[in-house]
């Protein structure tokens, strides 16, 4: 798709990797004084079918694995890796002329957007647990709509400004919860049950015991709302719309909601 390193219908090798074999030939060429051309194969064993377990559908690479390198320089298990492809589907999308897309960490928000015809037709991009970073990238290639849909265990943390949902960096779930259960009227009882849940999960079956889940989520909802609004800065529309594996939609922002309607009425 437009966007990528190479126009559209080129191999899927990126200028880095197609200078270091052509530097590799220019050497050949040299050492046995050849000076006509070159045919040249790249081939990866099973490449079509390995590229299925990446983003390269997403970026419209098909018929084999793509050589994406930009350094010549591999780092195993890259975070940066992640973030840089992330980067190119934003960038792909806004050259395509997507400028409202909707994002979500992983196969969790995939099945649940698949749910409402109007997320399921627009365009989503996995982020996996980059949201600070995919809202820069979003900034910098002028997006003008995000909708951050996401399941509860994850975007409870953005709830606390937390923008790298990976439990390395933060887990203050139950923190979080306890104090919005706090704030809602909940008991020191009701709090400290919720602090000792295991899961999130376990914290909102607690909340609906009590009759206080719609008062915390809400709560949760509009302070994830006010985190995500301070990051873009104004220079695009963010919502974010939160829901449970076995609870369904919890809620959405009244941004999100806004612009979920809007996209109905296109």
């Amino acid at each position: 798709k437009k966007g990528l390193n190479q126009p559209v219908g080129n191999a899927a090798i990126n200028t880095t990797p197609r200078q270091m074999i052509t530097a590799e030939l220019e050497g050949i060429s040299k050492e046995y004084d050849y000076h006509g051309g070159f045919a040249v194969t790249i081939e990866v064993p099973q490449g079509e079918e390995i590229a299925k377990k990446t983003f390269n559908p997403n970026l419209g690479i098909v018929g084999g694995i793509s050589i994406l390198g930009t350094t010549g320089i591999v780092e195993p298990q890259s975070l940066k890796a992640l973030v840089d492809t992330i980067e190119t589907e934003l960038k792909m999308h806004s050259v395509n002329g997507n400028k409202s897309i909707v994002i979500t960490p992983g196969n969790y928000g995939e099945t649940f957007i698949q749910q409402y015809p109007i997320l399921k037709d627009k365009e989503h991009v996995k982020i996996s647990n980059f949201v600070g970073e995919t809202l820069d990238h979003a900034s910098t290639y002028g997006l003008e709509e995000i909708l951050l849909v996401g399941h509860i265990g994850k975007m409870v943390k953005v709830a606390g400004g937390i923008m790298n949902t990976h439990s390395r960096y933060a887990d203050c779930r139950t923190e979080i919860f306890g104090a919005y259960t706090a704030l809602s009227g909940g008991s020191t009882q009701i709090v400290q049950a919720v602090m000792a849940s295991a899961t999130t999960d376990g914290c909102i079956q607690i909340l609906e015991e009590h009759g206080l889940k719609e008062p915390v989520m809400n709560r949760i909802i509009a302070s994830a709302q006010g985190h995500l609004e301070r990051r873009v800065a104004g220079n695009y529309t963010i919502g974010i719309v939160m829901f449970s594996n076995i609870y369904g939609k919890l809620g959405a922002s009244e941004q999100a909601e806004r612009m979920i309607n809007k996209w109905e009425n296109e």
